[in-house]
């Protein structure tokens, strides 16, 4: 029913190359992933289990850890190891967006965007999205458990494909938390911005 959607679990745990490959070959050829970074990556405490066998050794007896102290072996390790996990998707033009969700934490600074610049470059020419969650990045706060009325749904769409005329490319994704409200908002979106045929 939907082209795209944003994968949440590589948000608390890098996939593993095999997971990736399937999620390739099971999806239809025109099917688009938008994969979330690891938390790791965007200044969340993160469990050193959830970062895999392979970064054990240059993990040692640390439970819990945050990039900042993570050590740049390991920054680097990781790094690598999510950007060629995504291999598959990659080659297969599967691959949508790269997802960068930061924390409340992270407040609007110098030193914030130096990282996201950062997170940016270490992806190496894929495409990039960033969520903040600190109301210093933005006016208005992010709706995650709302019906949006008809009029809001025009409106956003509009936006939407003005947008479009500007860039390569364009997704909208609904937050899908509570009960079937995220679903129920993008089946009405895409028929907005898509009508069916007469």
């Amino acid at each position: 029913m939907f082209p795209l959607v944003k994968v949440d679990s590589s948000f608390y745990a890098i996939p593993t190359p095999t997971v990736v490959h399937n999620w390739a070959l099971r999806t239809p050829d025109d099917f688009v992933m938008n994969v979330k970074a690891s938390r790791l990556f965007t200044g969340h405490m993160t469990e050193a289990k959830m970062l895999g066998k392979a970064a054990r050794e240059l993990i040692g007896n640390r439970q819990r850890l945050m990039y900042k102290n993570a050590g740049q072996d390991l920054q680097d390790f990781l790094w690598q190891q999510f950007y060629d996990t995504l291999a598959p998707l990659r080659a297969l033009g599967k691959l949508g967006l790269i997802h960068f969700q930061f924390p409340p934490s992270v407040i609007w600074a110098r030193k914030s965007m130096e990282h996201v610049e950062h997170c940016i470059e270490r992806m190496r020419g894929d495409t990039v999205s960033i969520e903040f969650r600190h109301k210093s990045w933005w006016e208005t706060a992010e709706r995650s458990d709302y019906e949006y009325s008809e009029v809001e749904l025009s409106s956003l769409a509009g936006n939407l494909v003005r947008l479009a005329e500007k860039v390569r490319r364009t997704h909208a994704i609904f937050n899908n938390c509570n009960e079937d409200k995220g679903q129920r908002n993008a089946i009405r979106f895409i028929d907005i911005v898509q009508p069916p045929e007469q």
